[in-house]
């Protein structure tokens, strides 16, 4: 799960991506 958000923060803003993985969970 780390290395996920970890992934989509390269990708997009880490505050995005906290958001989208906590939304997906």
């Amino acid at each position: 799960m780390k290395s996920f958000t970890q992934h989509t923060g390269l990708v997009m803003p880490l505050d995005r991506a906290n958001v989208d993985t906590d939304a997906i969970i």
